[in-house]
């Protein structure tokens, strides 16, 4: 039951979780790594299911991954090698994700992963920095300068202009007064000017400053400036700071001057001044005139001049010209005296007013643009005629097409959310009647149906003669964006909560400097605290460690404390109830003082139940573990018993040799079947049965006879060579029949023998009895050894487990001991062990329903009829060549080839009535070669395939479909003969 809760608690969370085997190259490192386990959090986060991915590799999947930017197969490699735990954020270019992760090793070239999507919060998080980035940009390309302080005046940004009028970097400004960056003068009397800023805080209005301010710099400076300034307020309408805007007005003033000195004397005026005659004689010019135009009196004037002044004389109205004089540009008026019959020139130096008109008009352009950056347009609203005027940006974010003549009510109308109307009236009225304009936050509905939010403030309200609103201007800013952040952010914080009551953290913080001590409720619970009653600034962390790890946890509080660096461990603790509970503890430093750590917080996660769940989990991956070794040696291994097999069939015939000697033969005949019976139940050990097993009648005591014989070698020739003694005694019953498969069971005794000879390692007596009790055939295999212990007995069973050191044992004996016996339908179990005394062993298998006896297996006639002409295919030079010579005693004509092109160039000269061909070849495997015979040749020629590598490799592939007959490595003579025999009847019957 322990056991379904901890797969459930997998099941169930919310959190990622996939359990993996590191694969390594010849020298050790780390190259790949192979998926055994993930829950539906991991299905849900990755799209790809349990049946996709399980008993495949990482590169398999994502054969991109070697290529990528962060070394996962390195990074993991590492800890499943060497241990320890490690946590990290990574973006995962399969996925197109950020994750976070947390990685530790259970066991030696395994590890564990524990991820969570953290794409959503990363992207919040970009999307503010790009604001704040679009906010930067947006001052900074302002042609205006802009100061902005929070409620208490403040000073908390400045753009590039500002820094320029006032002599102040902000880097230097930042958090003074704005009266300290900010000094304005009256420009006549000199007198201290009232702050805008103050004004806007008491009143929470837009305040604009008198004519004739002065802006005095840092370096004493004046220069006569223009500006407003207006509050920003939140959602409740407090005001959170003030933004003001200046511009240089001195240029204004200028110009207004000059205007105001050419109603002096000509010969005072500083610009130049003439008078001509119809014809073109200059009657007078002043100084200025002279030095500029480079003319005097009685000269005449040039010929455009000349049509200039004729045309206005005959209209009798004033013309104005601009002309380029040098590097300056004049504006020049014709002022006609017609009663008199001549024109007064006057001239004035425009070049600067053309300047700041070129860049005014650059300011403008940099402010659409930065309008359109920030998603603030600005609006005019005419109260008497309804009708706005609206900027370029406006019309973007209300999502219409521009044009000229807008009426407010067609725009309630038609672009506010119709929830909406009613307050964006009641604003405008509260505007028109109570002269109060108010933030105001609307929805918009774009001609596509699309919904977007904006943020509206009103600015300047201007009145007309008899006091009444006349005109307002403000600013609307498209919000959407923002609101989608502050959704997500608030969908993430529910998230957040979600997945700390889910998964339970338990989260702390700790004023070192107060000693306050602040604990969630899932704190509580994991130390198995009152909240009522227990006070947690009262207690050290640890008087809750265990014994065993406090040394440990005081060195890392310690060095948390000195370099005031995050820190993560695991822990032991006894709760508050006397129970042991695995800790996982996060600790951050988020406040110093002088450079000391004042205040940590952190998170303590309850992986009790997750170090129980990974220790079973460990346990049931390493039944897996045999199937994967088996596989990779079957083929190798069934190669190797095929060329003894072989051989040994080919010396048995023989006339010349002993009887004694064929014994022998036989007997490792035996032995080699039995080990392929071994590799062939390793390879399917923890694997579903693929069909009913091909079991025959036995008689066990045969089997007993024949794994004494067998074993003789190691309990007698090879021990007594080392002065060491066995004695077998044995005591067979008459005994029925069993059904089973006789190699597997011989399996099963020469495991159960050679412990019995380990278990005595100065010598002794093996007792092996049979007999029965009507229901199972009952089998006891006794020594007199040194016994086993409790815990030895209790894990004897489990792969992998071995009492003889890695050296002298792999622990897969016993676990396959069992997989046979279990696959009998029987029962092993330790019967009785005593250490010192030695152990008894028992196996039990059922009775077989029919008691006939078997008989010897019929040896198949291997003379034949009909010749055959045979192709043998097969890359291993030695297990090619002893086909030949088996089928050329079994009476065949036989050719070899090494791989699937070199016979089929045998094919094209030669006409074959059976061809036989490995699997695994290169350049051409089996399944290949035998899918090219049928393309060119049809279904006429008969194909066996040899296989080394067990079902497997058989049905895995699911290629059977192309072939006839299917010979498993090693080739018993009798299988060979029953398929040549077949072919060559269907020859003999075959028209001539």
């Amino acid at each position: 039951m322990e056991e379904y809760f901890y797969k459930l608690a997998l099941q169930k969370s919310p959190i990622g979780y996939a359990y993996h085997q590191i694969i390594l190259d010849e020298a050790g490192k780390p190259v790949d790594y192979k998926y055994i386990d993930i829950n539906p959090a991991f299905r849900e986060m990755t799209g790809l299911y349990q049946t996709d991915i399980i008993g495949k590799t990482v590169t398999e999947l994502f054969p991109g991954i070697i290529e990528d930017d962060f070394d996962w197969i390195g990074l993991y490699g590492d800890i499943a090698l060497n241990g320890g735990e490690k946590s990290f954020e990574e973006f995962s270019s399969h996925f197109n994700r950020w994750y976070e992760v947390n990685v530790f090793s259970p066991e030696k070239n395994h590890f564990v992963t524990f991820f969570t999507d953290i794409s959503e919060r990363k992207e919040s998080l970009d999307r503010l920095r790009e604001s704040e980035e679009n906010l930067r940009i947006t001052l900074h390309s302002i042609g205006d300068a802009v100061i902005v302080t929070d409620a208490d005046g403040m000073v908390k940004r400045m753009n590039s202009m500002a820094e320029e009028y006032t002599g102040w970097k902000m880097a230097e400004a930042g958090d003074r007064p704005l009266s300290d960056i900010f000094k304005i003068v009256n420009a006549h009397s000199g007198d201290t000017v009232e702050n805008p800023i103050e004004k806007v805080i008491k009143t929470g209005l837009i305040v604009g400053l008198a004519n004739h301010t002065v802006l005095i710099d840092k370096y004493g400076n004046n220069r006569q400036i223009a500006d407003s300034a207006a509050p920003i307020m939140d959602d409740a309408k407090s005001i959170k700071g003030v933004v003001l805007v200046f511009r240089d007005v001195t240029e204004d003033y200028k110009r207004k001057e000059e205007i105001r000195m050419l109603a002096k004397f000509p010969s005072e005026n500083p610009n130049p001044v003439m008078r001509i005659k119809p014809d073109g004689e200059l009657l007078y010019s002043n100084q200025p005139a002279n030095a500029i135009i480079e003319t005097s009196s009685g000269k005449m004037i040039d010929s455009e001049w000349h049509k200039i002044l004729i045309e206005c004389l005959r209209r009798g109205k004033t013309m104005e010209i601009e002309e380029k004089i040098g590097e300056n540009i004049f504006s020049f008026s014709f002022s006609p005296i017609v009663e008199r019959g001549y024109v007064n020139v006057y001239g004035i130096d425009i070049t600067e007013r053309i300047k700041a008109e070129k860049k005014l008009r650059e300011s403008e352009a940099r402010l659409k643009k930065a309008q359109q950056y920030a998603h603030v347009g600005s609006w005019t609203w005419n109260i008497k005629t309804n009708e706005l005027e609206w900027s370029d940006e406006m019309f973007r974010i209300f999502g219409v097409e521009k044009k000229e003549h807008l009426i407010l009510q067609d725009v309630i109308a038609q672009a506010i959310h119709p929830e909406d109307r009613e307050k964006v009236e009641q604003s405008n009225i509260s505007v028109a009647m109570d002269k109060k304009p108010i933030p105001l936050e609307y929805r918009i509905i774009w001609p596509d149906k699309s919904i977007h939010v904006v943020w509206a403030q009103a600015g300047e309200l201007l009145e007309d003669s008899e006091g009444n609103p006349c005109m307002l201007s403000g600013y609307v800013q498209d919000i959407t964006d923002r609101k989608k952040v502050e959704e997500e952010l608030r969908e993430n914080r529910e998230r957040l909560a979600m997945a700390v009551n889910s998964v339970k953290l338990g989260i702390w913080e700790q004023d070192l400097i107060t000693k306050r001590v602040e604990w969630n409720e899932f704190m509580y619970q994991i130390y198995d605290a009152d909240k009522d009653t227990f006070d947690p600034a009262y207690s050290n962390i640890l008087d809750f460690t265990h014994p065993d790890d406090k040394e440990r946890i005081l060195k890392e509080i310690e060095n948390v404390m000195e370099t005031g660096q995050d820190h993560e461990t695991q822990m032991r603790i006894i709760t508050l109830t006397g129970q042991t509970r695995y800790i996982r503890a996060y600790a951050h430093v988020h406040q110093f003082i002088d450079g000391k750590p004042a205040k940590i917080m952190g998170v303590n996660t309850d992986i009790t139940d997750q170090v129980s769940a990974y220790n079973t989990i460990i346990r049931n991956q390493r039944l897996n573990a045999i199937g994967e070794f088996a596989s990779g040696v079957a083929h190798d291994f069934n190669n190797s018993l095929e060329s003894i097999l072989g051989n040994i069939e080919l010396m048995l015939p023989a006339p010349e040799i002993s009887a004694e000697f064929k014994e022998n033969l036989s007997s490792m005949k035996k032995s080699v079947l039995d080990a392929a019976a071994r590799i062939r139940k390793l390879q399917s050990f923890n694997k579903p049965l693929s069909g009913q097993r091909n079991y025959s009648p036995i008689q066990m005591n045969h089997v007993v006879n024949d794994v004494i014989a067998q074993t003789r070698p190691i309990w007698k020739d090879t021990a007594e060579q080392k002065g060491i003694y066995f004695k077998i005694d044995k005591n067979m019953s008459d005994i029925p029949l069993i059904r089973g498969d006789e190699n597997e069971l011989r399996s099963v005794l020469y495991n159960l023998i050679k412990n019995a000879i380990e278990a005595m390692p100065n010598g002794g007596t093996i007792y092996l009895s049979t007999g029965h009790d009507g229901k199972d055939v009952i089998v006891r295999v006794r020594d007199t050894g040194m016994g086993m212990d409790e815990e030895t007995v209790k894990k004897m069973f489990q792969p992998y487990f071995t009492t003889k050191g890695f050296e002298s044992g792999r622990g897969l004996g016993m676990s396959g001991v069992l997989s046979v016996i279990k696959a009998h339908d029987g029962e092993i179990f330790v019967e009785r062990t005593t250490q010192g005394e030695g152990t008894v062993i028992q196996f039990r298998i059922p009775i077989a329903a029919e008691q006939t006896r078997p008989e010897q297996r019929e040896t198949l006639n291997t003379s034949t009829e009909v010749k055959l002409k045979v192709l043998w295919v097969d890359d291993e030079v030695s297990i090619r060549r002893l086909g030949q010579r088996r089928l050329k005693m079994l009476g065949h004509d036989t050719d070899i080839a090494g791989n699937g092109g070199e016979a089929l160039e045998l094919m094209k000269i030669n006409r074959y009535d059976l061809i036989i061909t490995d699997i695994g070849m290169p350049v051409m495997n089996g399944w290949q070669f035998a899918s090219r015979i049928r393309d060119e040749y049809g279904e006429s020629i008969p194909i066996a395939v040899l296989s080394g590598g067990g079902g497997d490799q058989i049905g895995d592939l699911n290629k059977p479909q192309t072939i006839n007959y299917i010979l498993k490595k090693p080739i018993e003579t009798n299988e060979l003969t029953r398929v040549l025999n077949e072919i060559s009847a269907r020859k003999r019957h075959e028209p001539v």
